[in-house]
């Protein structure tokens, strides 16, 4: 499923190894992609997954149609690590990035 970007939603299929693959990256299912939908490419990312419970193959993703001219918010988890010495007791703290949203 793909939505988002003030367009309507789509069922689609997708490759399962290229969202594993996503999912695996550095940045996770925070990429931004290109997605081909019938004539037209669009950006997006991953927002949901879910795995088969016994077999652990993918069975289900939703992505969301990023709009790069517009303005998203999103939260970003920050953990310290051990052994800087501004360190909180390994607490984590939470930043607030912007980005283009829809």
């Amino acid at each position: 499923m793909v939505y988002g970007a003030g367009k309507e939603s789509a069922s689609l299929a997708v490759d399962p190894r290229q969202v594993l693959r996503i999912l695996k990256s550095e940045s996770g299912h925070n990429t931004i992609f290109d997605l081909a939908l019938d004539s037209d490419r669009v950006k997006a990312m991953i927002v949901d997954w879910q795995f088969e419970p016994i077999k652990g193959t993918l069975l289900h993703v939703d992505l969301k149609r990023i709009a790069m001219d517009k303005k998203l918010t999103v939260t970003v988890p920050v953990v310290l690590k051990r052994g800087h010495r501004h360190q909180d007791r390994g607490r984590h703290s939470r930043a607030v990035a912007a980005r283009d949203r829809d």
